[in-house]
């Protein structure tokens, strides 16, 4: 969940103003010069992969929440004081 959100912060900080979207710099490394269309779809693309990881990571959250939620709620998973110990057995 740590990696999504942390991929969701890299993508996303690349949006700001004045910074070059993290997919255009990639895309450079093959075409130093972008034409604007490819530059307007290579920041689209930025920003969906930034909504992804987010969303995924939102995901994961909600996903480990419910399941220690599940399995607190479990009897299975609690033991009872009144059980008998089996430590003691003579």
């Amino acid at each position: 969940m740590l990696v999504l959100l942390g991929l969701a912060v890299v993508f996303g900080r690349t949006l700001r103003g004045g910074d070059v979207p993290l997919i255009e710099r990639v895309a450079r490394i093959g075409k130093p010069a972008l034409s604007a269309p490819l530059c307007r779809y290579t920041r689209g693309l930025t920003a969906v992969w930034a909504a992804y990881f987010l969303a995924a990571a939102f995901t994961a959250a909600l996903g480990a929440w419910s399941f220690e939620r599940r399995a607190s709620a479990s009897p299975g998973c609690r033991r009872s004081s009144s059980a008998p110990s089996t430590a003691s057995v003579a």
